[in-house]
């Protein structure tokens, strides 16, 4: 069977290269893009709230992830996943832990949302790609509150909030009907369902 290739760790030249080796040569076949555990750039309307660096993944290989019928694994290192010098996105230390644990889970929401804009302007499924990429065997620094996998649970009760937020608000303003979708869906897609799809598809 075929090993897919995690674009994870390529340099933004090498992954340009790849993509244009799969145009090239393998443009006739079933191959998807996988990030196992990423973040985005963001673009003139939220970079500000991202880490702007090519470790991070731009607007166009998201759209190459979606397309191919990849995965985005999000990771939940704080470094990577929010402004280095954004000091109001990056601390919640000190609030009481229910403050915390809203105040983390936004950052990585924000992430959800991006791709989810991205894709529904494109006219895409917006809640398809996105997956849970911890890195939790190589995290550095993971964003408060959510230490390990025993408090993946209550990382998905928190995005459960913010979907419902979204959804009630900016969710109106997405372009495609078929967009507009549950919370709950939203959330299970996130926290396992798109993962479990993506690996009986390609690995079953």
């Amino acid at each position: 069977k075929r090993i897919y290739i995690d674009i994870k760790h390529m340099s933004r030249q090498s992954r340009l290269e790849y993509f244009q080796m799969l145009d090239d040569e393998f443009i006739a076949e079933d191959i998807p893009v996988i990030i196992s555990h990423g973040a985005v750039v963001g673009n003139d309307s939220d970079r500000h709230l991202f880490l702007n660096d090519d470790i991070n993944f731009f607007d166009d290989e998201i759209l190459r992830v979606a397309k191919t019928g990849g995965v985005f694994g999000l990771q939940l290192d704080e470094r990577r996943i929010v402004a280095p010098n954004n000091f109001n996105l990056r601390k919640s230390h000190g609030l009481e832990r229910r403050k915390v644990l809203f105040h983390s889970s936004l950052l990585l929401w924000r992430q959800i949302q991006h791709i989810a804009e991205l894709l529904d302007a494109s006219g895409l499924y917006a809640w398809g790609t996105q997956s849970i990429g911890s890195d939790y065997d190589g995290v550095v620094n993971p964003i408060n509150g959510y230490w390990t996998a025993e408090n993946l649970p209550t990382l998905s009760d928190y995005l459960l909030k913010h979907a419902y937020t979204y959804m009630g608000a900016d969710g109106k303003n997405l372009k495609q009907a078929f967009n507009k979708i549950d919370p709950e869906e939203i959330v299970s897609n996130m926290m396992g369902d798109n993962a479990y799809r993506f690996i009986l598809k390609y690995y079953n």
